[in-house]
């Protein structure tokens, strides 16, 4: 099967290389083709029982807190009086967790772009759009690639 590649300025340098580059996740020009992206706010009772149980998950919630001048105690009191102070400030808590949650994610992407790349391909060698945008405004090239004969040599080989 014959799919294609499009390609601007650097077209001359895969010819050259005979190389194709291979884009870790996070490296992506859409920054929300894979960025995670953590929805759900953590309900009051689950985030009470997280203080007792993990209060490590509340640390960066602390230390923003301590910036924002929201808490000037210590982390242990911060933890100790979490289970009756939550309910009392429990929207700012679910803005701060959901900030911890964002900056996870991120983390998440930056560890999986380490062990993952993608290699973009496209059926058609005549699409307007990618020639637009993958192909620099249409004064790029388009490769042919047989898959079928790289997929072997590609770690992890091809996914359609």
């Amino acid at each position: 099967m014959i799919l294609y590649k499009y390609a601007g300025n650097f077209g001359i340098k895969i010819l050259e290389d005979l190389r194709l580059k291979v884009t870790p996740p996070n490296e992506f020009n859409d920054p929300f083709e894979i960025t995670p992206n953590t929805k759900r706010a953590r309900p009051l009772a689950e985030m009470v029982a997280g203080a007792r149980k993990d209060s490590d998950f509340y640390r960066a919630v602390y230390g923003d807190m301590v910036r924002d001048g929201a808490c000037a105690g210590s982390f242990d009191q911060f933890i100790k009086d979490m289970p009756s102070a939550i309910p009392k400030h429990y929207s700012q808590y679910k803005k701060l967790s959901k900030r911890e949650m964002i900056n996870r994610d991120m983390d998440a992407l930056d560890e999986v772009s380490l062990q993952l790349g993608v290699l973009c391909f496209s059926k058609p060698p005549n699409n307007i759009p990618m020639w637009s945008y993958y192909g620099n405004h249409h004064r790029g090239v388009v490769f042919g690639v047989n898959v079928k004969k790289i997929g072997g040599h590609l770690p992890g080989g091809m996914d359609s």
